[in-house]
């Protein structure tokens, strides 16, 4: 089995400020680069622990080693239609592991932030 066995595919989106009609600027998200990820949710006591204040579910993003995901980018899952903010730098997974993917974690939002 391979990582896109368990995959998805996803949008990237990136915010840009474009002129409004009436004069300034507003921003608006726009589709960016296309990628797959695997998407699981973390079970960890840790993990758990730390997020139930904020009554937040953590997820695992695995990604393609080749894959860049900055902290705070925002992209669409496909499947779903919903969107996710990766919320931690990457770890790649231990070389012990026969996956070559690199390891964020995200959440699910229920809109992009204007």
């Amino acid at each position: 089995m391979a990582l896109q066995d368990f995959s998805t595919d996803c949008t990237l989106m990136t915010r840009r400020a474009v002129s409004a009609p009436g004069g300034g600027t507003v921003s608006v998200w726009l589709e960016d680069s296309k990628f797959v990820a695997a998407i699981a949710t973390v079970n960890s006591l840790e993990t758990v622990l730390a997020n139930r204040s904020e009554g937040k579910e953590v997820y695992s993003i695995y990604v393609p080693r080749g894959t860049q995901l900055p902290l705070d980018t925002y992209f669409r899952n496909e499947e779903t239609g919903r969107y996710m903010r990766v919320t931690s730098l990457s770890t790649e997974v231990p070389k012990i592991s026969t996956l070559r993917v690199k390891e964020y974690f995200g959440e699910y939002v229920d809109l992009l932030p204007k």
